[in-house]
């Protein structure tokens, strides 16, 4: 989801909004890749202490054997005291809404989820310098085989500006026939192999091929450049 889409929230998605005081919105002119993204403006625009959450659809993870999520966010700090300690939390809930985890995917706040340096009290952040984006990448295979939610809450303490942008789910399914076909498409040589080792792939067209390279554990080592 990168919110290109007018529609919004988008189709499936749900905005959790208590104190009925707006927070997320769609910003169009500002995105990690393409032309538009989430955020929540929170740089004097709410009361200390508002909370907004960005519920996925009811993600079926039954089929999927190997899964992991990519998100990109953008923030700076308003300052260095606790009290403007902005947060945003992603949480992954069972069917029925409950957390899955005594402890959340992620959880950072203030100078720590800051992507650029410093801190800004003075204007709205915008993520318009270069490198502003900064990428997460999570493994989620302890939770294939079920029905699960991804929660992104943001907790304004008055401080600055949030950019959510490019959430992706990545991974492969149980089907073996499709598994089996990419499988007689792709060679590597030498294998095993210890240090080297080259991958070649027999394309029924000529296109551009993006991939990326997993441990065992899902853990990715390496992303080749797009």
């Amino acid at each position: 989801e990168g919110f290109e889409s007018s529609s919004f929230p988008p189709p499936s998605w749900r905005i959790v909004d208590e104190q009925e005081d707006g927070g997320w919105e769609r910003i169009t002119g500002i995105g990690s890749e393409g032309i538009s993204t989430l955020g929540f403006l929170a740089f004097d625009n709410f009361a200390c202490g508002s909370n907004d959450e960005l519920l996925s659809p009811l993600l079926d993870l039954t089929e999927v054997y190997s899964l992991h999520l990519d998100f990109d966010y953008a923030y700076q700090a308003q300052s260095t005291f606790p009290n403007d300690k902005d947060e945003f939390v992603v949480s992954i809930l069972d069917e029925c809404g409950q957390p899955l985890s005594t402890t959340p995917l992620f959880d950072k706040g203030g100078l720590q989820l800051a992507t650029v340096s410093g801190f800004n009290d003075a204007t709205p952040f915008e993520p318009s310098q270069s490198g502003a984006w900064k990428t997460e990448t999570f493994n989620l295979n302890e939770y294939v085989g079920q029905k699960v939610y991804l929660k992104f809450s943001f907790f304004s303490r008055q401080g600055q500006n949030f950019y959510l942008d490019n959430i992706q789910l990545k991974g492969f399914t149980n089907d073996l026939e499709e598994v089996l076909s990419l499988e007689s498409q792709v060679n590597i040589a030498p294998n095993p192999f210890q240090q080297d080792f080259a991958i070649h792939l027999n394309l029924a067209t000529s296109q551009a091929v993006f991939y990326e390279l997993y441990s065992l554990h899902g853990k990715l080592i390496h992303r080749s450049p797009k």
